[in-house]
């Protein structure tokens, strides 16, 4: 289990996952709009694919910061 720090632009939550969990899907139970966002794990900005890897794939210890930055749309 580790600890993840998911930030955002309306703040901080702290979930425990499992290591084998991949990004999107913390991302996706923390109800996240992350297609229209960057994402970074630990100040690594993840695109694509880079998603469905897991925290172990990373090489994550006991905790992480996985942060999810909408974009703003102007127009």
């Amino acid at each position: 289990m580790i600890k993840v720090t998911v930030g955002t632009n309306h703040g901080m939550t702290e979930v425990v996952a499992e290591k084998t969990k991949t990004v999107r899907e913390v991302l996706q139970e923390q109800n996240l709009n992350y297609a229209n966002s960057q994402i970074f794990l630990d100040s690594k900005c993840l695109v694509g694919q880079e998603l469905d890897k897991t925290f172990e794939d990373y090489g994550v210890g006991e905790e992480v910061l996985l942060t999810c930055t909408e974009k703003a749309i102007s127009g």
